[in-house]
């Protein structure tokens, strides 16, 4: 008998280590963390914890339209562009520099996580805010939004930093690395932003009975598939007013460019985490998808993306209702027995009614009380 269950490799993700980080953001004032946040939004909460740029750019505090994605792969960030973005002298900044073996492209270039902490402690006591603020920010680009070599922030994070929007980044890394892992069937690290992941991730989950208790102790997957469409927060109201992109320039989607590759995602799948229904079976044309992998070059694909994001299409505003439709909804099943799940599905035991029990001193006295009517 074939099984109905997917093979899929065991993939492992790496926790940031950000005591010291969060060390030097607790020495800010009010007033800094103010300032940091209009610069760079809310990646420090990140320090104490299909997505989409939307509910991403939510969670970071980010105005997708404030700055262009970054578009820089494969290129290295100037050094006047780096001291520039960091408020600090092109001298000092040149003078960090060092190579750091990679094992995936050899060597990286960038800055040791030890210089960047020893500078902006010695900014944080001096409290020159503009400097420290945009060094912080690095670190936390480098060790937690786009982390690579351990305890090191190489070039592609500082040109992300240095567009200013990470927002398409962080997808792409995310859907890059799950699409490689997948398409190998590889085991391995995952490499993105995991506590974004894990924020998006939990805003989507049950926050109360049985799943958060677990009087079952099942495992985090069988407590996943145990999961039901009733049981899924699919929209927050706090994306109400937001402009959903649906597509760029010519491709039928949106095209994303990451630290390590270019991949494209597909909004017409998240439709009912933004608020809007699931109507039919969405257009095999609007699915279409396309990788650039790491190393490959195709300088055509990459000046067609940067074009693409002049040109964003937007989905009208319509009246919000996050609900599936039939059509829809048979789609995903048949998606689902031809590709099949990764785990066995799980029955969730129904919850038994609650029992009265009354002592018998008490049936008995209420017995001679009814005789007495």
């Amino acid at each position: 008998m074939a099984s109905t269950r997917r093979h899929t490799p065991t993939l492992k993700v790496k926790k940031p280590q950000v005591e010291n980080l969060k060390g030097l953001s607790e020495g800010m004032t009010s007033i800094a963390k103010k300032n940091f946040e209009l610069d760079y939004g809310l990646i420090l909460n990140l320090l104490h914890l299909a997505p989409t740029l939307e509910e991403f750019a939510k969670i970071l505090g980010c105005n997708l339209e404030d700055h262009g994605p970054y578009v820089g792969l494969g290129e290295e960030p100037h050094m006047k562009e780096i001291s520039k973005a960091l408020h600090l002298t092109s001298d000092e900044v040149s003078s960090w520099l060092e190579d750091k073996k990679n094992d995936r492209k050899g060597v990286s270039k960038g800055f040791s996580r030890g210089v960047l902490e020893t500078k902006a402690q010695a900014l944080l006591e001096k409290k020159d805010w503009k400097p420290f603020n945009a060094v912080l920010a690095l670190l936390v680009y480098g060790l937690v939004l786009f982390p690579d070599v351990e305890n090191f922030v190489d070039f592609s994070a500082i040109g992300v930093f240095i567009a200013g929007n990470p927002v398409p980044a962080l997808l792409a890394d995310l859907y890059y690395s799950l699409h490689i892992k997948y398409e190998g069937r590889r085991k391995g690290m995952l490499f993105c932003c995991v506590p974004l992941l894990q924020e998006w991730l939990t805003s989507h989950l049950p926050r109360k009975d049985s799943f958060v208790s677990n009087p079952a102790g099942l495992k985090w997957h069988q407590r996943m598939m145990a999961l039901t469409e009733k049981d899924i927060f699919w929209y927050s109201r706090e994306l109400d007013g937001t402009e959903i992109i649906l597509s760029c320039g010519d491709f039928p989607n949106v095209p994303l460019v990451g630290t390590r590759g270019c991949i494209n995602y597909n909004p017409v799948l998240a439709f009912r985490q933004l608020g809007y229904p699931m109507e039919d079976k969405p257009d095999n044309s609007l699915l279409e998808e396309f990788i650039l992998k790491e190393g490959e070059e195709n300088p055509a694909l990459l000046r067609k993306i940067r074009r693409a994001w002049g040109q964003i299409h937007k989905k009208p505003w319509t009246k919000k209702n996050c609900i599936a439709k039939p059509l829809y909804t048979q789609w995903v099943r048949d998606r689902v027995e031809a590709n099949r799940l990764p785990f066995d599905m799980v029955v969730r035991p129904v919850s038994p009614e609650p029992i009265t029990m009354v002592p018998i001193e008490e049936a008995e006295e209420l017995k001679a009380q009814i005789s007495e009517l």
